[in-house]
């Protein structure tokens, strides 16, 4: 049964997905209160895709957790945050300092889905990527789930370099099946090929 909450949102120009680990800066006063008010309260905020029209109802985006955090003497915040689930903004409001809040519905974490032998070179493509540039790699997880569509695809979504508009469409796909079949196309339809330099997939 999906659930609904109260969310404080944190627009980027990025797409982050459930699993995915990003470091932030926070410095302004209505985003340093609602890290604040995360770590105390081991509460989460909503990661949402900036929007030029800032409409934000029946958006999907990822509700995070703080893992980590360090101030500076200048009153920076620098967090690593890391994507919990998925959500869907259903009403929202800006309170006095412009922090905007949302009412959004959790999505429950979905099963493991097999990959299918077409987009199994998916799964070779991400581990060798990871054999080669991830300092972190653990072998034996990593290997575990590259059989699970539903982390492959958003995995992959971190290391291939679409654009932020398909990005979002992958994220907003339910059927994980769906998720690798958008990719697979961005990448051959795209012509992507692997930039050494920023470790990803352009």
């Amino acid at each position: 049964m999906m659930q609904s909450i109260l969310l404080p949102i944190f627009p980027l120009s990025a797409v982050i997905f459930p699993d995915s680990k990003i470091f932030l800066r926070i410095f302004e006063p209505r985003y340093l209160k609602m890290v604040s008010r995360s770590i105390k309260k081991s509460s989460y905020f909503a990661i949402i895709k900036t929007r030029e029209d800032v409409n934000y109802h029946g958006v999907m985006a990822t509700y995070v957790k703080v893992v980590s955090w360090e101030g500076d003497d200048k009153g920076v915040l620098s967090i690593l945050v890391e994507g919990v689930g998925k959500c869907k903004i259903n009403s929202y409001y800006f309170e006095e300092d412009n922090l905007c809040m949302a009412k959004v519905t959790i999505f429950e974490k979905q099963q493991a889905i097999k990959v299918p032998k077409k987009y199994q070179c998916l799964s070779k493509l991400l581990q060798e990527l990871y054999e080669k540039f991830n300092s972190d790699y653990q072998k034996e997880y990593y290997v575990y789930q590259m059989d699970n569509a539903n982390w492959l695809s958003y995995r992959l979504g971190e290391v291939i370099n679409l654009s932020n508009d398909l990005k979002q469409d992958i994220l907003e796909t339910q059927d994980p099946i769906h998720r690798l079949e958008k990719i697979y196309e961005g990448i051959f339809i795209s012509d992507i090929h692997f930039g050494e330099e920023n470790n990803t997939i352009q």
